[in-house]
């Protein structure tokens, strides 16, 4: 694995000698002349480690140092100088630096320092990796820029210090899961379990048992006494997943337990009381099943206290190629192998899919390109041969594509374009170097397309009143 580093270095011939030092092994080397192109090159390009003399023209390595810490926390720096001492060892260790030598330095003690900061960010990356296939705070997964899902994120907060009831609405994939996890975790009851049921996926004669619980001889197979669900999740939160499927007789039940705080098990006349907050999930529309017989009104009105509609994906176009680049990243870093970037083509492709099985599909999709990708760049045909879906409800845009752009194609390609760079300078706050980063498009590239739509970077930075001053941090 090649790593890129900066060094940054004024003395023309120990720019020569770390070159020579290096050509066989493992790292691509830039130089920079003095400190200011250092922070140049460290503001438009990405570097694994940075190698810098004390002394430069214009900015000194103390001041890169610092540079780095503060802009790039987790790139190791190690500080070269012609003047070394153990007290000024201790001062740039201190400073944030990951190693110190002294001139003058042999090839291999060089290349030998360069290899151990080469392996610590591996072993980080490897711990990075890890942790990242551990499920974290449940609203930290939820990624999306979109005005409607932001709304009901900032009010998640306020919705979980309460105990009423909560009914998420959306699709399958929608990640109704994920918010209804947000709620417990962002309550008082955080402490306490979160226990989850899916109401479809149980039959109907065993439902009322795993809500409840039940006594031995209850029924056939029934040789122990067994809590129930809402048993284990005392003190804190149940989670009921495709509520609507629940039958009559258990939503009857329910009801009462909602209404009371108290129910019996399965064959048992011991009524038992517990505390817990009862969040739900569908994707079928309460109402209309209660105006249809389905689902009874005073169970629907207990529960949907707090009605929660979660957006399908193609209602929020504009967050597919942020998803899209979280879950190359993501898989990326599980197969342990380098992150491919998606060409424009395929995210063009994504943006006009129909995506009936919501961020779930799209997951599985970008997963299954991953897999099949054999070079750096993700292109339409990886695209085509990840398609399991026979037919979807676009396949005529799909075809289209194939045939070549019609007029509109065109269109809302560039209407994309235009918010999918204004999407990426918005988080950059305006920073096209970084905007290019997020996009995953060379710079060069992205300067193109914001000139291409008309797009300024100006408009996207916040006012300032601070000047940074070069010459004071000499």
């Amino acid at each position: 694995m090649s790593h890129r580093v900066l060094v940054a270095e004024d003395d023309a011939t120990t720019r020569f000698l770390i070159q020579e030092y290096c050509k066989d092994e493992p790292y691509d080397l830039s130089f920079a002349a003095d400190g200011v192109e250092a922070m140049r090159l460290l503001k438009d390009n990405t570097f694994d480690l940075v190698v810098t003399d004390v002394r430069l023209p214009g900015v000194p390595g103390e001041t890169l140092l610092s540079f780095v810490r503060d802009t790039r926390p987790g790139v190791p720096v190690i500080v070269i100088t012609g003047f070394g001492s153990i007290d000024g060892a201790v001062r740039f260790l201190q400073g944030g630096a990951f190693d110190y030598i002294a001139k003058p330095f042999t090839g291999q003690v060089f290349t030998h320092r360069l290899s151990l900061a080469a392996r610590n960010i591996e072993l980080k990356n490897e711990v990075d990796r890890l942790r990242s296939m551990r499920p974290g705070p449940a609203l930290s997964q939820v990624i999306s820029a979109d005005p409607g899902l932001v709304r009901i994120q900032s009010r998640l907060p306020s919705i979980a210090k309460t105990d009423a009831s909560v009914v998420v609405y959306g699709e399958s994939g929608t990640g109704k899961e994920l918010f209804a996890r947000s709620v417990h975790e962002l309550s008082q009851r955080s402490e306490k379990r979160f226990v989850s049921v899916s109401c479809a996926a149980l039959p109907e004669t065993l439902i009322e048992s795993e809500l409840f619980g039940h006594v031995r001889g209850a029924f056939t197979d029934a040789h122990t006494d067994r809590d129930g669900l809402i048993d284990e999740a005392q003190g804190g939160t149940l989670f009921l997943d495709e509520v609507g499927e629940l039958p009559i007789t258990v939503q009857a039940k329910l009801l009462r337990f909602l209404q009371e705080r108290e129910f019996k098990p399965v064959g048992s006349n011991e009524i038992r009381h517990a505390d817990i907050r009862i969040v739900a999930a569908t994707n079928r529309n309460l109402e209309q099943e209660v105006a249809a017989g389905r689902f009874r009104e005073d169970l629907f009105y207990r529960l949907n206290v707090v009605p929660i509609h979660l957006p399908a994906l193609r209602e929020r176009a504009g967050d597919i190629p942020l998803l899209a680049n979280h879950f190359v990243l993501r898989f990326a870093k599980e197969f342990n192998r380098p992150a491919p970037s998606l060409s424009p083509e395929v995210v063009a492709l994504m943006s006009s899919h129909y995506w009936p099985g919501n961020v779930r599909e799209l997951m599985n999709r970008v997963q299954r390109m991953v897999v099949m990708t054999e070079e750096n760049v993700i292109r339409p045909e990886v695209w085509y041969r990840s398609g399991l879906d026979a037919v979807s409800p676009n396949r005529q845009d799909d075809l289209a594509l194939d045939q070549g752009f019609t007029f509109e194609k065109r269109k809302m390609v560039a209407r994309f374009e235009a918010r999918f760079a204004r999407e990426c300078l918005r988080h950059a706050n305006g920073n096209v170097a970084e905007a290019a980063r997020i996009a995953r498009i060379d710079r060069k590239n992205f300067w193109t397309l914001m000139h291409r739509h008309k797009i300024t970077a100006e408009e996207f930075r916040a006012p300032t009143n601070t000047t940074v001053n070069l010459r004071a941090n000499r």
